[in-house]
């Protein structure tokens, strides 16, 4: 493992395989000095409010973790898309009018879709997905399937619960913000967490 765990303030490490620090609550993650950071790709969640706010807070304490972060902008993505769909079909249906009208998940497809390529040639440790709102399943899938690691930060428990529970069996580890939501969504993915 190229991460020590330290529990207290002078820093002294202990090594990872300890039982006795992973049940420490309070344990802080310390960069071991013989081995590269860790490489988190971090997904916005599309929302540029809200749970956009728990991403711009989530990407500078993970730096200064000396975690070695690699962004995925959702957000702008999603504009993009939609606006380029709408674009190319009013092009479209001036030719042919029987054309159907993009859809929403279309647009959440094609704004998420250059992630597979990004994460496949970046080839991070985990894949950190917040909300997971805005990025369609099929994505996830394709990830699952060329191996990557998936972990959630669900922060719209208890509101989104349906939504995460249809999301979480995709995942390896997930963290939600309600702590009520833990015993429902464990059915949808035995490693959901309670993150306070």
């Amino acid at each position: 493992a190229c991460y020590a765990f330290s529990t207290s303030r002078t820093g002294a490490k202990l090594p990872a395989s300890s039982n006795l620090v992973r049940e420490r609550l309070y344990a802080r993650i310390i960069p071991n000095e013989r081995c590269s950071p860790m490489r988190v790709m971090c997904v916005h969640p599309g929302s540029d409010i809200a749970t956009g706010d728990v991403y711009d807070g989530l990407i500078p304490a993970l730096r200064r973790l000396n975690v070695d972060v690699i962004e995925y902008p959702l957000s702008a993505r999603i504009d993009r898309m939609a606006n380029w769909l709408d674009y190319n079909y009013r092009r479209a249906k001036k030719k042919d009018s029987s054309i159907p009208k993009p859809t929403w998940a279309d647009a959440l497809y094609l704004a998420a879709e250059r992630l597979v390529p990004l994460a496949l040639r970046e080839m991070p440790d985990w894949i950190l997905a917040l909300s997971c709102m805005y990025t369609h399943p099929d994505i996830f899938i394709l990830l699952r399937r060329a191996g990557l690691k998936i972990a959630m930060l669900l922060s719209e428990a208890p509101f989104d619960d349906i939504a995460h529970f249809r999301m979480l069996p995709l995942a390896r580890i997930a963290w939600v913000n309600e702590r009520r939501s833990v015993d429902v969504l464990k059915y949808a993915n035995e490693r959901v967490r309670y993150l306070p």
